[in-house]
């Protein structure tokens, strides 16, 4: 049956003639004959090959609860009112067992008290559950004592070389290149400085905005003398110097200028230099200079700073979101609360539940779910090595301390971990929990993506034995652009909990040719059902794209979409039918409704299962 399946037609979208999403009256075209297709079933397109309606394939629809006219008051949050209306457009019962659960009683939080080795060097987070310290990128080992390098190099080891445990650099011990112009590039090679931690290249020579590290044997945690100015790969210099030799860079098509690096005009020497090379998770001017939040998953819990990635929890908290406080210590806000000193990490911010000393409320809903804080070394050191803000994670720190959405392809990676994190559903008892997420060795919560890229080849290290490149083959569709979609022997999104019958056309490729056809035998009255059973579901699963509206940013982002639209629509002029599918909303339909929630109460029906 899936074999065959490999086209799903959203309806009004740009494969429909205007006339059609308008609901107006057209003629309808046949098939061309000897064209052979067939549909899957239930097949809902309206008028068949003769012209004739068909008793066989159209309006074969069965009961569901989103036939029903929506019910805009209930007399309950969980009454048979309220649950029709949220649960429309779904298959089978987990919606509204999701909402009539007994819900169970909320326990005091489990604090640990166990101690890890060497305090953890005064470098990583000491888990006080297990006993083991999390260390940032540039340390290892049981206590994080271990200098764990990264450095900026020429070439990767050769399988000859299988005796080499260190990764292959090509650095000085001050951090510049061993010569620039020896052969070999990979994308770490610095003409410059190189951060050996994270092989990160920042300004070099003499410049005015070069990189000055810390002094040898400084405390953990010592910040350098200067930040510096980090330069791109992009921005790294052809030649050796304005008149000099060619460099790596120019020996494999490089060609940015001496001068419009490390000239009295370039960009390491002059503030608003012409050539600019900002690609680190800095404000501007982009040294260093202007302190600015950087991007970690719930940042901190507000009880830790972020360093690129990697959260140093305050005294006594820990958890991969500091979110936890040993025991026997004092429970203080955090810093994101009010009048406790960063309020725009609200933003981004959220105490789970579980975290809270007293909780909220005496009851919980179901599933529970013990999120595992995963080895720095699958999650939090991937955004440490990442480099390049706008990538790995679908949010981003900017200038003044504002945090916005990114346009990463594959940023529902780590919001689903950061919304896991901050969720009501979050456990931190495993005797209690429903579903584990993150055990070590499940790839769930791991980074995996942003390890494809762009860390795998930046430098000589990690390696996981991972192939070196990989087709994006579900990355190239652009959300609501193709109202066709070729989806050989796969579901669509959600496609067994939705009921997609009811909003959409499957269609097998053999009938690709008739697909204009196809759609043009729709009925207007069966394409404003199907819009009208869209517009009660699209709020769980939009298609193209998942509604993610859990996290505190993305709800604070379309609550402002729909301010700004209501005043769109306010000064048009236009009235709407009440009635009408595509009625302006005055908010989102349900905030706990949305992707998100749909995998919670789709996880719940399935807690029978586990036991």
């Amino acid at each position: 049956m899936l074999q065959t399946l490999s086209v799903i037609l959203l309806l009004c979208t740009s494969a429909l003639s205007s006339a059609s999403c308008r609901g107006e009256s057209q003629e309808h075209l046949t098939i061309p004959p000897g064209l052979k297709y067939e549909l899957g079933e239930p097949v809902l397109v309206g008028q068949a090959a003769t012209g004739q309606q068909s008793d066989t394939t159209a309006e074969r629809v069965r009961p569901r609860l989103a036939d029903q006219e929506p019910i805009e008051a209930d007399g309950g949050v969980n009454s048979d009112a309220a649950v029709r209306r949220r649960c429309a457009g779904v298959r089978g019962t987990w919606c509204g067992e999701f909402f009539r659960q007994a819900q169970v009683a909320t326990k005091p939080v489990p604090r640990g008290s166990t101690e890890c080795p060497g305090a953890c060097s005064g470098w990583g987070n000491c888990n006080h559950d297990t006993g083991r310290c999390a260390c940032p990128a540039g340390r290892g080992g049981p206590d994080c004592g271990q200098e764990v390098k990264r450095p900026c190099t020429h070439r990767y080891r050769r399988p000859d070389e299988h005796n080499l445990s260190l990764p292959m650099g090509h650095i000085n011990p001050d951090g510049s290149d061993i010569d620039v112009r020896k052969p070999g590039w990979v994308a770490s090679r610095c003409f410059g400085h190189c951060w050996d931690d994270v092989a990160a290249c920042f300004c070099g020579e003499d410049s005015k905005f070069r990189r000055i590290p810390a002094p040898p044997g400084s405390p953990p945690w010592t910040p350098p003398l200067q930040w510096g100015r980090p330069l791109a790969d992009g921005c790294q210099p052809s030649k050796v110097d304005r008149d000099g030799q060619l460099t790596f860079v120019a020996r494999v098509g490089g060609t940015t200028k001496y001068e419009n690096i490390y000239g009295p005009e370039g960009w390491c020497n002059k503030v608003e230099a012409e050539t600019r090379c900002c690609h680190l998770e800095m404000a501007w001017p982009c040294d260093g200079s202007t302190p600015m939040e950087t991007t970690c998953a719930n940042q901190c819990g507000g009880h830790g700073d972020c360093f690129f990635g990697f959260c140093r929890c305050h005294p006594d908290w820990y958890g991969q979101d500091c979110s936890r406080k040993k025991a026997g210590s004092d429970m203080e806000p955090g810093m994101h609360e009010q009048g406790q000193g960063r309020p725009w990490l609200a933003a981004a911010t959220v105490t789970p539940p579980a975290a809270l000393p007293v909780p909220a409320l005496p009851t919980r809903p179901r599933p529970l779910i013990y999120v595992y804080d995963v080895p720095p070394d699958f999650t939090f050191r991937m955004l440490q090595y990442r480099l390049i803000p706008h990538v790995c994670t679908w949010r981003r720190w900017f200038d003044y301390n504002v945090t916005d959405t990114v346009p990463w392809t594959y940023g529902v990676e780590t919001l689903l971990h950061e919304v896991m994190l901050q969720s009501e559903h979050r456990t931190f008892d495993p005797e209690e929990a429903d579903f584990f997420y993150g055990k070590r060795g499940r790839a769930v919560p791991m980074y995996i993506t942003c390890y494809f890229w762009p860390i795998m080849g930046w430098a000589d290290s990690p390696w996981w034995h991972a192939p070196f490149a990989g087709e994006r083959a579900c990355g190239r569709a652009r959300a609501g652009r193709e109202g066709v979609r070729v989806m050989d022997g796969v579901h669509a999104v959600f496609e067994s909990i939705l009921d997609w019958d009811a909003f959409s056309l499957r269609i097998r490729e053999s009938a690709l040719e008739a697909v204009p056809q196809i759609l043009e035998a729709v009925t207007p009255e069966r394409l404003a059902r199907m819009q009208r059973q869209l517009a009660r579901v699209w709020h769980r699963c939009v298609p193209e794209w998942f509604a993610y509206t859990s996290h505190p940013l993305l709800r604070a982002r379309i609550d402002e979409r729909y301010r700004i639209q209501g005043g769109r629509l306010a000064g048009s002029g236009i009235q709407v039918p009440p009635e009408h599918p595509f009625r302006p909303l005055p908010r989102f339909p349900s905030w706990n409704d949305d992707a998100f929630g749909t995998i919670m109460q789709w996880l719940y029906h399935r807690i029978a299962d586990t036991r």
